[in-house]
């Protein structure tokens, strides 16, 4: 799902804001931001000189855009936002809050309301604010299966648990019928970070009953079993 940007519109100034003459010889002409005045020598040379003025931004705030993706469901943490400074001076320090770091894309989020202070490199300053929402007004359901055969066929080879990756802040363990741990891995995720019934040095497990703990930030922890069948 792309970033969903809001709508905006920039008011902008276009052309000259009237000239004043003194005696034929000097013309000023000026407009917002910008002073001109042109010297004429008699009708052969024009010398024109500008004189900017200070920018609007000195002292002033930084125009900050957010763009975001909603979080899955009510309990999820895999909303995004990611900020744009449309003005200032980068190198910019980004800040959010209560979390999603220090960076222009804050990952991570669960719903609700999000801020960020943005400095540029002379010390402006932008202040926004972003609401990430639910996409499912409900909690978010986690699937454990109690089964994998690790044969080799393709099928049913890994342990995937339905849910698990949105919720990337998780910790599972995995113990024998002694106690004993076996395997484990934070973050898990369906993906490079998945059991296949083997332990930790790599070796396949024996065919057997073995005891799970998944603790998910936010939520209980969810104790149960798992059976490998070659």
């Amino acid at each position: 799902m792309a970033f969903a940007f809001p709508q905006t519109a920039t008011n902008q100034v276009i052309g000259s804001a009237g000239s004043h003459k003194t005696a034929g010889n000097f013309m000023v002409s000026y407009t917002v931001g910008e002073t001109v005045v042109q010297t004429r020598e008699k009708g052969k040379f024009i010398l024109t000189q500008g004189f900017h003025q200070p920018s609007s931004l000195a002292g002033g705030t930084l125009i900050i855009r957010i763009a975001k993706k909603d979080a899955n469901c009510l309990t999820a943490k895999n909303g995004e936002a990611l900020a744009t400074v449309l003005n200032g001076t980068p190198p910019y320090q980004y800040s959010w809050s209560p979390e999603g770091g220090n960076s222009t894309l804050a990952t991570g989020l669960g719903p609700g309301v999000y801020f960020l202070l943005v400095k540029d490199a002379l010390d402006r300053e932008g202040l926004d604010t972003i609401t990430i929402g639910a996409l499912a007004d409900d909690a978010c359901e986690i699937h454990v299966y109690h089964g994998i055969t690790p044969n080799g066929d393709g099928n049913n080879d890994e342990w995937h648990i339905d849910g698990i990756t949105i919720f990337p802040d998780n910790s599972l363990s995995i113990y024998n019928r002694w106690g004993e741990l076996m395997w484990g891995v934070k973050g898990y995720n369906n993906d490079d970070k998945v059991f296949k019934g083997k332990d930790f040095t790599g070796d396949k497990l024996p065919d057997g009953t073995y005891f799970y703990v998944l603790e998910i930030e936010g939520l209980e922890t969810d104790k149960g079993w798992l059976q490998i069948t070659r």
